[in-house]
């Protein structure tokens, strides 16, 4: 018999609920911040804010979560900047993430499409910005089983 079992159950509860609580923090802090950006309000600590807890969500899983986070980012940027400015391109790349993690890959394609026009005018055709958001575009196209236009996109 394991006389530490019983430790290592509790131990394993506890690490379990420490990480449900700080998720639900987290997850609480952003949605206050959720009611003074209803309205696109641009805030840059606050969209950094949304995009790093995005992020974290996003690692851990939480994809709906994450998108959240990375909506109001995109919002934000938009309203401040416009639909077309280079701060875009970060928030729709991470949501074409998601997008493609959930399996919604014309959604996701759009986006990425939205930010490889951005990223043209930017930087122009042959830049690196240009290149990663084609092998994006790619890994969606891939994921859809077509292998044709994958191809052609990376």
């Amino acid at each position: 018999k394991n006389e530490t079992g019983g430790y290592d159950q509790f131990n394993v509860a506890i690490n379990q609920l420490i990480r449900t609580w700080v998720m639900q923090l987290i997850k609480d802090a952003a949605g206050s911040r959720l009611e003074d950006v209803v309205d696109g309000e641009y805030d840059e600590g606050c969209a950094v804010f949304h995009q790093r807890v995005g992020l974290l969500f996003d690692a851990l899983g939480e994809l709906e979560t994450a998108m959240d986070m990375y909506r109001v980012e995109l919002k934000m940027v938009e309203k401040k900047f416009g639909s077309d400015h280079i701060d875009m391109v970060h928030p729709l790349n991470n949501i074409a993430l998601v997008l493609k993690d959930r399996g919604t890959y014309e959604e996701a394609l759009e986006c990425y499409t939205k930010a490889l026009i951005i990223n043209e005018k930017e930087y122009g055709r042959d830049s690196v910005e240009v290149a990663t958001t084609l092998l994006n575009m790619g890994g969606v196209y891939q994921r859809q089983g077509e292998y044709d236009k994958a191809i052609d996109t990376y």
